[in-house]
């Protein structure tokens, strides 16, 4: 996070992913559904559904919060995926006109340090992610609260999340991976010395 707001190489890097991945007008949804006895396309609709989605998109309608688009959405999904290394979005039904909203957590509130054997029904919890014996994912252990946020922590109050509500998403490099890996890990010490390096060419230039 901070590579990314001070340092104009990973921050141009972000903005290219996001540019490149979701670019100007974001993934939407064309449908296609037809007739079952005639095999035409269902004009009417598919435009009923299109109109749906497009509003369901609209600011105030998609995101628990109201701030944002379904566009907005998906730029911070790309850019918290390789700044972070994982997204997490939950998925809450029930709430809206059209009864489902999602929510960002970011990747802060996965209590890393969580390694334990659930006592209530003997899962494992690997890095605040719940796995059966098959190591698939059953819950997701959040702070309620952003850690960062001291003053409003409540002693790292906890909540467990179904991992049918949550959509985590990362690019697994391991069979028995559960938690994502920035995509600048392995250049910020290359990033941290050419920053350097820069820093004295440019001070050296000034002195000369």
């Amino acid at each position: 996070s901070i590579l990314a707001r001070n340092d104009s190489y990973i921050s141009r890097y972000l903005n290219l992913m996001v540019s490149n991945v979701i670019g100007k007008h974001g993934i939407r949804v064309s449908s296609k559904g037809r007739y079952e006895e005639t095999g035409n396309l269902d004009i009417a609709g598919n435009q009923i559904i299109e109109r749906a989605w497009k509003d369901w998109s609209k600011i105030g309608n998609c995101t628990t919060n109201g701030r944002l688009s379904f566009l907005d959405a998906q730029k911070i999904a790309v850019e918290s995926l390789f700044r972070d290394g994982e997204v997490l979005v939950r998925m809450i039904r029930g709430q809206s006109k059209y009864s489902f909203q999602i929510q960002f957590y970011e990747a802060d509130h996965l209590d890393e340090d969580l390694n334990q054997f659930n006592p209530e029904n003997g899962n494992r919890i690997k890095m605040g992610v719940e796995v059966d014996q098959f190591d698939k994912p059953v819950a997701y252990h959040l702070y309620k609260d952003h850690p960062y946020n001291k003053d409003y922590m409540n002693e790292k109050e906890r909540i467990r999340v179904p991992a049918e509500e949550m959509l985590h998403i990362y690019i697994p490099e391991r069979a028995e991976q559960t938690r994502g890996i920035s995509a600048i890990a392995n250049v910020m010490s290359d990033v941290k010395l050419l920053s350097g390096y820069l820093e004295a060419e440019i001070t050296a230039a000034r002195i000369g």
